[in-house]
């Protein structure tokens, strides 16, 4: 009785021991891929549009340009993909942001309009520093974006109506070191956020249009600009 109890024991213990070890490997399975949803620039303001318009200076339409869009933060939607090796990994996203306004003045048909749109494509590499559930990662990723704005002004004083129209395109590339923290929150599911230093150069057009003339106006423009970034981000990421 006594050998068939010791028998009983050990199987159960075995039993135990091989479920518990189950258990611990599902618990730490290794995902080496990543989805993430990503929202950059949460805390963007409002862009501030400079309407390009024209007036008369004796007896000729003079045009006045603003500088358009080479300042303009807004939020941006993106997904991303990871794929680890381990405690590093390659990672990428594609991301859009879209603003637009329409002012109409009471009294009069005087309005300005604007349409703002960027499509921005990042791929990099990035390192981790694992702490139970929340990691700490850095890396370097690479970026390419492009930006269109088209703006449009309607002065009528009454007698003549004058449209004033802007259409603006830049496209910029650069290269950003990069640090930020995520947290498991149950299971495959972690969020994330991080932070950058942004070195941009960039190539940009603008062209004017004006009903009272028959001429198109352009502008080109070139530089480099750096900044921290994005204004606030927010990452829910699901590991598989």
């Amino acid at each position: 009785m006594v050998r068939y109890t010791i028998i009983a024991l050990v199987i159960s213990l075995n039993l135990g021991f091989y479920l518990l070890t189950a258990q611990t490997n599902e618990n730490e399975k290794i995902r080496n891929n990543e989805f993430d949803i990503v929202v950059d620039d949460i805390f963007a303001k409002a862009p501030v549009i400079y309407y390009p318009f024209y007036y008369w200076e004796n007896q000729m339409i003079i045009p006045y340009y603003g500088n358009s869009y080479y300042d303009i933060v807004t939020t941006k939607i993106g997904l991303g993909y990871k794929h680890y090796f381990n405690n590093s990994g390659i990672r990428s996203k594609l991301s859009f942001g879209s603003n637009s306004d329409r002012s109409e003045y009471s009294g009069n048909d005087n309005s300005d309009e604007y349409n703002y749109l960027s499509a921005n494509f990042h791929l990099g590499y990035e390192w981790l520093l694992k702490f139970g559930k929340a990691h700490i990662f850095y890396g370097v990723e690479g970026f390419v974006n492009q930006e269109k704005l088209n703006s449009e002004s309607v002065y009528y004083n009454g007698i003549y109506r004058q449209t004033s129209k802007s259409n603006s395109v830049k496209t910029g590339y650069g290269a950003s070191p990069l640090l930020g923290v995520e947290y498991f929150i149950a299971g495959p599911l972690s969020v994330s956020t991080e932070f950058k230093f942004i070195v941009e150069f960039y190539d940009g057009k603008t062209t004017y249009e004006n009903s009272e003339s028959t001429e198109v106006s352009e502008t080109k423009s070139s530089g480099m600009k750096t900044r921290f970034g994005p204004l606030g981000q927010l990452s829910v990421n699901i590991h598989f």
